[in-house]
């Protein structure tokens, strides 16, 4: 859970003891604040969720608003009525046209010295416990800025004169040791009383939470309270990424080019307007310094449930539909706001997903899968989702019109409350309904459907298609970048013909799986992860003409170090580049030549990535 609950903090409570009550309704989540305030103070104390305290300084450094009444005539070590106060100055008379002029003394920036009794730390101890054992302490002034003080009430007939003030004012201001200050500049002492944080930047006392307010929400799962994270981000400028390259640079911490974005911190936001980042922008370059985009981190297993007669849960759930075939760029920037989106909302996330794919149900066209049903769960599982349910893709699922389909499957079924879509998405029977017409029936059953933009690579739409084009052509390296991770193939070692061992070149041989779309035929540059461990190789995918010619194709890894024993292991090869086609060569010696050579070129592209021989065919 990310964002800020605006919590109006009860006298009594330290803002330490403050936090200590909400990590009950959120067990495992992050939480800081946005500011301390004093235990006899009340109002205004930002808490930030998770992800949200990395933007504790900005929540911080924003504008706030004080109420406070100052007492005359008295003091106390705390410099408030929360002390043992004493009486200094009994005949004080308060002079209401001196006192404007002091107020207004008190506007601008200045330096002012922090009261012996605060959070402020002195070799890793706050000074207000060094203060409760007697102990004396150094106090260093500090720079601070009062925008406005504004006098508001005169109670000059009590015993001690009394006026009500409201002070607008920055980052690290004492409301206590400015009343210590104003009685000073009046010839006699002050302290604090009726302390109210009125506002910190936007979040104000008009729309602030008790924290009993908090708990009782909490419980109905109503997490309306919680304010996202663009709240800490208003008055950065901001920078929208274009596609799915910015978008994955950007939540792998490495940097955009912008050219017309001036230097300093910026919001960055990606394609759907939701913030990722803070980023310094320098020269034209965007480093993101918080990336606030990461995955969920489940408390259990993500459930799969094979078929819609097996799903039986009864929680109310945000859906994301599609094929997720190859779970590409641009599925994951769908599933991520989906499991984002429940998250924030009390939600299930339900990644709905078909099988067999609709166009081999249909037979209009011969259709390979970019992996296998075990990589696919795996990546999904990978992003966070809480339910990955697989739909027979079947006659009569085919048959469901979308009315039916939204009413008996998404309302029914799932108990939808949200459905996350991308702009070409289809369904119902003959494809008749598109994304307009689920948001317009979703409706009708209380159902919000969000409707995500493309996801685009170079300006061209990421796709299966389009990735299977740059596999055709044994380009891995731009297949990869759609896919947003390299190409793997898993599989079980089995026995070849040993004919690498016999040339001084041992291979592993994986079959690919049945129905998976198979890459140009080469010698590619590869991991091949066994049991956790990764490991440099290089892997031939086709049918060893040379040797074995007609055979199907499979992949043969030659692992670059020593390896234990693989046959029968389960290996997962991840290819990196092509070193070249394959080819028939006119010999074993040839072949041994050409494998000692792609051998080195290997071991070169691991030793200095910037020398990289992939694809100079």
């Amino acid at each position: 859970m990310d964002g800020f609950i605006n919590l109006y903090k009860p006298p009594g409570f330290t803002s330490h003891d403050a936090l200590n009550i909400i990590r009950r309704s959120f067990p495992g989540t992050k939480i800081g604040h946005g500011g301390t305030l004093d235990p006899d103070a009340t109002g205004v104390l930002p808490v930030c969720l998770g992800k949200a305290t990395k933007l504790q300084d900005l929540v911080m450094g924003q504008t706030k608003v004080y109420e406070a009444d100052v007492i005359f005539g008295l003091t106390s070590l705390s410099l408030d009525t929360s002390g043992e106060v004493s009486v200094t100055d009994e005949g004080f008379v308060l002079d209401k046209e001196n006192l404007k002029t002091v107020l207004k003394s008190f506007v601008g920036e200045q330096m002012q010295l922090p009261p012996a009794v605060s959070a402020i730390k002195q070799g890793g101890v706050p000074l207000y416990k060094l203060a409760r054992k007697g102990r004396q302490v150094e106090l260093k002034p500090r720079s601070i800025v009062i925008h406005e003080i504004t006098l508001k009430e005169v109670y000059a007939g009590e015993k001690q004169p009394r006026i009500r003030i409201a002070i607008t004012c920055g980052k690290g201001t004492y409301i206590r040791a400015l009343g210590r200050d104003i009685g000073k500049a009046l010839g006699t002492t002050a302290v604090i009383d009726h302390l109210v944080r009125v506002a910190t930047g936007d979040f104000t006392a008009a729309n602030a939470y008790t924290l009993e307010e908090i708990e009782r929400l909490v419980k109905k799962r109503d997490y309306s309270f919680i304010m996202p994270m663009d709240f800490a981000v208003k008055d950065l400028p901001v920078y929208q990424v274009k596609d799915g390259k910015e978008w994955k640079a950007m939540i792998d911490g490495n940097t955009i080019t912008e050219q017309e974005i001036a230097d300093g911190k910026v919001a960055v936001y990606d394609m759907h307007h939701l913030l990722m980042a803070i980023a310094e922008a320098e020269n034209g370059v965007l480093l993101p310094k918080k990336i606030l985009w990461q995955r969920r981190k489940r408390k259990g297993p993500m459930a799969e449930v094979m078929g819609l007669d097996q799903y039986d849960r009864e929680e109310a759930t945000a859906v994301v539909i599609g094929n997720f075939d190859g779970v590409h760029l641009g599925h994951r920037f769908l599933i991520e706001h989906c499991v984002k989106a429940a998250e924030a909302r009390g939600l299930t996330s339900v990644v709905f997903t078909f099988y067999p794919h609709p166009k081999i149900f249909f037979g209009a066209e011969e259709h390979w899968y970019l992996s296998t049903g075990e990589e696919k769960s795996r990546i999904i599982d990978g992003l966070g989702a809480d339910v990955l349910l697989t739909v027979d893709f079947d006659a009569g699922f085919a048959e469901i019109c979308a009315e039916r389909f939204v009413r008996e499957i998404l309302n029914d079924k799932l108990h939808a409350a949200l459905v996350y879509i991308g702009e070409d998405f289809t369904f119902g029977k003959n494809g008749g309904g598109d994304a307009q017409t689920l948001k317009t029936v979703a409706a009708q059953y209380g159902i919000e459907v969000e409707i995500l933009p493309e996801v685009t690579y170079k300006g061209q739409r990421i796709s299966t298609s389009k990735i299977k084009e740059f596999l055709a052509k044994g380009d891995v390296v731009e297949a990869s970048h759609l896919l947003g991770g390299a190409y793997r193939v898993s599989g079980t070692v089995s026995h070849g013909n040993e004919l690498g061992r016999d040339l001084g070149f041992p291979t592993a041989n994986l079959d690919f799986p049945e129905g998976i779309f198979i890459p140009k035929a080469g010698v590619y540059i590869a991991y091949a992860d066994y049991n956790g461990v990764k490991r440099e190789a290089v892997a031939n995918v086709g049918k060893r003409p040379t040797v074995e010619d007609g055979l199907l194709p499979n992949i043969e890894v030659h692992i670059l170090s020593e390896v234990p024993d693989l046959y029968e292991k389960k290996l997962t090869v991840t290819l990196l580049c092509m070193i070249r086609p394959e080819k028939k060569f006119a010999s074993l010696v040839d072949l041994s030549e050409a494998i000692a050579m792609d051998r080195e070129k290997a071991k070169k592209f691991f030793e200095n990535r910037h020398g990289n021989p992939c694809n100079s065919r």
